[in-house]
């Protein structure tokens, strides 16, 4: 399974010295919250509407959204028979 690690993306920052470059990984490192995969069964457990990549025994790892019971894909809907894993994408928390 594919993904990027928030490790992954450490060790990019410290092998780089191109500003523009830093100002990303430090963007991304400090506004997304890194989530595990789960598997599509611990997924339904606690699901959780929204973007969401899954991991698709044909297609690979696809970007959707969460809705209502089902995995879209623009105009089209996946069939849970093909995901193995999920994992939910979740911005931070505003500031209180």
């Amino acid at each position: 399974m594919c993904g990027v690690s928030k490790d992954a993306l450490l060790e990019l920052l410290d092998n780089t010295e191109n500003e523009e470059r830093r100002y990303i990984l430090n963007y991304l490192l400090t506004s997304y919250k890194f989530e595990q995969w789960q598997t599509i069964d611990e997924f339904k457990e606690n699901t959780v509407n929204g973007i969401c990549f899954v991991n698709h025994k044909r297609r690979g790892v696809l970007g959707c959204f969460y809705k209502k019971d089902c995995f879209h894909r623009g105009d089209y809907i996946i069939d849970t028979n093909f995901i193995t894993h999920v994992m939910p994408i979740k911005t931070p928390e505003a500031p209180k």
